[in-house]
């Protein structure tokens, strides 16, 4: 099937709008984003509306023949995709039919409109003349028409409206470092927030009046302080002090300053997310309570508790493990409690549930969202029955802010697409506050320094504006496999060792394309990818060709690796309830679980005869047999989460936490002495990626080159 000519080509159907040459999905006017394999998808649908456009015109069409993809699945992830931005149905179509194991039919009517260079010169239409009666009632009729397409256009009800929240934000905050966690006063004449303060050396509470320049510090404690949340009569604001990576205290303080008060001491495995991304608090209606996630021993994961002023707690959820709750949000009536429930890898839906007058507990938890992705931040907006919450295709790029009725599972009045990064959202009675978020994640190189050397200082390596990460040595040390979003989605590349000849591997199109590992004799490539629900395991061949799925299960299985013989792989997989290691065929096929007290990102030793990973808490690095037995502690404490990992003959190069100040090293564990020391200094914060060069003395790991994160402010918000 060869592509139709694109310039000046406008389709429609139904309240569609497809324009081709700017590559725009219209609904009623309002722009849906839809990313590119979806819209070319679209495109030869609608251009031969009626007939059957078989899947292998569509691969021709839309993948390039020198690019590699699991095509059966690229395809059907596609379809999946455009079905939702339609609101179509796989069931009842109204406009993409499948017929089976052949293709897919446009099956909706559809105008086609020409214009420019190209289009045909219509003849001029005869002289005719009309009655006057004819013509005023035609006006008459277009009039009507006018009207009720903008009485429609607007209702609430009917459609998605859009606009750009960050032509509209102004600047609250412009401070150097990252001011994030924003919260505005009850009166709306304030907004507390974090802050890592002048010398960007610790997180604090802050508190500024709006219209002003300079805040006012309420916290000096050295650790991070997270999580500001007003009390209802505005004079009191609580927040969380995270002491470790699972362990904090809920405090209370005078909004004017003065000393703190201890409410309980709190556990919650995602304060290893550096500075808090899922942590925050809510209020009751009437200040007595404060709502907050939590993990009581006996829980096998964090739940969202209601805690007093005194300290008494009862749980508010229940989440089956190992699912997880977290960002509470009562509403203004205190009826309904909104909250983040992770559901898998990076994935994570809006969930509701009813409460009786008293706080209690009034039915079943009820999931709002179905969007399997990363749906987080529930806000309640003041007044209204009506959730604020961002949605992104993966945690580190949010892209909508969408709003929905508690009782519904489909978004309603207003979708707000997002130029800016946020990470934070909150609203008050006429005012939308947001931590917008600028980052750059670059591959940086190391030279491995010589016994009584000092650490090295790395030079950045592979790099662009957009993330380059979780690079990969080849076996032979001859190619780099690394993961990049230049071109638009993040995808598996590979680059000769010293970083030229760049190659795009994969073209899944998004959302989450994972580490890449390489077998032993180098001609395979294995990495994670969630091109439907869940994340599972794909191989192909390092030269390139063809992807294979390796897993189905429902469980997301992440972070695979190869035996040192290549007939197996270990991966982690939450399978059993939480995430353990788990070993299969390197071809696929039964999955056997090796670990049975937590962990990730496995690798088996040189000799095979050990597995290392990171445990459950991602601050240490244990091994256990590969035969079974019992475990052992290696080495740690490992740098918050993300942390690379490397796994050699001689030990163990792994990111360890900041040493003084924001100072970072990367340091090796040796086997031999059972020692660690410092090989490689930064002040930046690491990502996932570590690999350790098998031909030369150099070590390669991404770190967080530019972060900056300043408050928006969002005046005149009033979403229906």
């Amino acid at each position: 099937m060869q592509p139709a000519c694109h310039r000046g080509e406008i389709f429609r159907f139904g309240p569609f709008e497809v324009d081709v040459a700017e590559r725009v999905l219209r609904k009623h006017g309002v722009r849906i984003r839809l990313q590119t394999q979806p819209f070319l998808l679209l495109t030869a649908l609608v251009e031969h509306s009626g007939t059957v456009v078989t899947r292998e015109e569509l691969r021709r069409r839309i993948w390039p023949e020198d690019t590699f993809v699991d095509f059966e699945h690229g395809l059907n992830a596609a379809v999946t995709r455009l079905r939702r931005a339609l609101s179509d149905s796989v069931a009842k179509p109204r406009y993409i039919e499948t017929v089976p194991k052949y293709g897919y039919r446009f099956c909706a009517a559809v105008e086609r409109e020409v214009f420019g260079n190209e289009a045909p010169v219509a003849p001029a239409p005869p002289n005719r003349s009309f009655p006057r009666w004819l013509i005023v009632a035609a006006a008459w009729a277009a009039i009507g028409v006018v009207v009720l397409a903008v009485v429609w256009a607007v209702l609430p009800w009917h459609r998605e409206a859009s606009m750009s929240l960050s032509s509209s934000a102004v600047p609250l905050t412009a401070f150097r470092g990252q001011e994030i966690h924003p919260a505005p006063s009850p009166d709306a004449s304030q907004v507390a927030f974090v802050w890592n303060g002048p010398k960007q050396d610790n997180f604090d509470i802050y508190t500024m009046r709006l219209g002003s320049d300079k805040p006012s510090r309420l916290t000096v404690d050295p650790a991070h302080d997270l999580g500001p949340a007003w009390s209802p009569d505005g004079n009191t604001i609580a927040f969380i002090r995270q002491l470790n990576a699972s362990r904090g205290e809920l405090l209370l303080i005078p909004a004017s300053g003065g000393p703190e008060r201890k409410i309980a001491t709190i556990t919650d495995d995602e304060f290893i997310e550096s500075p808090g991304r899922l942590v925050s608090l809510t209020w009751s209606p009437d200040g007595s309570a404060i709502a907050a996630s939590h993990r009581r021993p006996g829980d096998a994961s964090e739940r969202i508790y209601l805690f007093s002023r005194t300290g008494e707690m009862r749980p508010l959820t229940s989440p089956p493990a190992p699912l997880s709750d977290h960002t509470p949000a009562i509403s203004s009536d205190g009826r309904v409690l909104a909250f983040t429930r992770l559901t898998g890898f990076s994935a994570a839906e809006i969930y509701t549930v009813s409460l009786d007058s008293h706080l209690h507990v009034a039915g079943d938890a009820h999931r709002i969202t179905s969007s399997n992705r990363w749906c987080i931040n529930p806000v309640w907006v003041p007044g209204k029955d009506r959730i604020l919450y961002l949605e992104a295709e993966e945690p580190a790029a949010h892209t909508a802010l969408k709003i929905t009725a508690p009782s519904s599972r489909s978004t309603v009045g207003l979708t707000v697409m997002l130029n800016d990064e946020p990470r934070d959202i909150t609203a008050g009675s006429h005012e939308l506050v947001y931590s917008n978020v600028r980052s750059d994640t670059n591959i940086w190189r190391a030279r491995i320094p010589a016994a009584g050397e000092a650490p090295s200082i790395p030079e950045r390596f592979i790099s662009s504006t957009r993330l380059d990460g979780k690079p990969s040595y080849s076996p032979d040390g001859s190619k780099i496999a690394f993961t990049s979003s230049r071109s638009g989605t993040q995808e598996i590349w590979v680059s000769d060792a010293d970083g030229s000849n760049l190659f795009r591997m994969t073209n899944f199109g998004g959302p989450l394309v994972g580490y890449a590992n390489w077998s032993p004799d180098g001609q395979w490539l294995i990495f994670h990818a969630r091109p439907e629900a869940q994340v599972d395991l794909f191989l192909m061949p390092a030269a390139g060709g063809p992807v294979k799925r390796l897993t189905t299960d429902p469980a997301d299985d992440t972070l695979p690796s190869f035996t040192h013989d290549g007939r197996s792989i270990y991966f982690s997989s939450a399978r059993s309830g939480q995430p353990e290691i788990w070993r299969m065929p390197a071809g696929g096929g039964r999955a056997v679980q090796v670990t049975t007290s937590g962990g990730f990102r496995p690798f088996e030793s040189a000799d095979g005869q050990r597995i290392f990973y990171v445990t459950l808490d991602a601050s240490r690095i244990q091994s256990v047999p590969a035969k079974g037995g019992p475990v052992s502690d290696v080495t740690g404490p490992l740098h918050m989460y993300p942390s690379g990992v490397a796994v050699t003959s001689e030990g163990i190069y792994y990111g360890a936490p900041p040493h003084s100040g924001d100072q970072r090293y990367i340091r090796f564990f040796s086997f031999a002495t059972r020692t660690s020391k410092p090989v490689a200094v930064t002040n930046r914060p690491f990502e996932l990626g570590l690999t350790v060069s098998p031909r030369e003395p150099y070590i390669l790991f991404d770190q967080v080159d530019d972060l900056d994160r300043d408050l928006m402010l969002l005046r005149n918000f009033h979403p229906e």
